[in-house]
């Protein structure tokens, strides 16, 4: 079975790139040209790219750095191991069990020497296991799927701050770097806003819980 920690870190910061856009001052064309420029032509994105500001204002997050220092991710994966160890504990004894009772009912049925009743009443019994098997197995993917709402929930609550954040610093863009997905070759130490970000996430967090 998977990680539990790992699993909802993965979960959390796998593939995902923040970028935090504000609109331009006094440029509302360019503003709305940038929304629609899924269906833009090769020169008419020459044509955007020559309206916008030529400097702007930038910084980035680390992404690796928030899901180990942003306590409510730490205290959710705590939280989700406990519940994932206890269930695949239970779950792989089930499974030892039942492969130990079924191997000794294979050997009843080749030996013929145990009574037709004793032999139907264990297989409903390794029946009943077996399902007991598979609820647990769903179990197990239940929690999974709560991960990965987990996983929604916290890049709701970063992006939501991250948008907060720049309301007060009025960035014209904010990039993200994670080692998942190396897109980013060199930044400046100095545009990291990190520390900031966690600093604020973990504020938040504690007031709400």
């Amino acid at each position: 079975m998977k990680n539990p920690v790992n699993y909802i870190l993965a979960l959390l910061f796998f593939a995902v790139s923040y970028l935090l856009f504000r609109d331009f001052k006094g440029n509302g064309s360019s503003e709305t040209a940038i929304r629609k420029s899924d269906n833009l032509s090769a020169d008419s994105l020459k044509k955007v790219s020559a309206n916008l500001p030529l400097s702007g204002r930038f910084a980035f997050v680390d992404l690796d750095t928030i899901s180990l220092k942003y306590n409510f991710i730490n205290d959710q994966a705590k939280s989700l191991k406990a519940r994932y160890d206890g269930l695949n504990s239970q779950y792989e004894n089930m499974v030892m069990s039942f492969q130990e009772e079924y191997k000794r009912f294979q050997e009843s049925v080749n030996a013929g020497i145990a009574p037709q009743a004793q032999l139907e009443q264990k297989q409903a019994e390794l029946q009943k296991k077996n399902n007991e098997i598979i609820q647990k197995e769903n179990q197990i993917k239940n929690l999974e799927m709560e991960m990965e709402k987990v996983k929604s929930e916290t890049m709701v609550k970063v992006n939501e701050y991250i948008a907060r954040y720049n309301n007060e610093y009025n960035y014209d863009f904010i990039f993200s770097r994670t080692s998942l997905v190396n897109t980013m070759v060199f930044a400046n130490p100095a545009l990291n806003i990190t520390n900031e970000v966690i600093n604020g996430l973990n504020d938040e967090y504690a007031k709400k819980k």
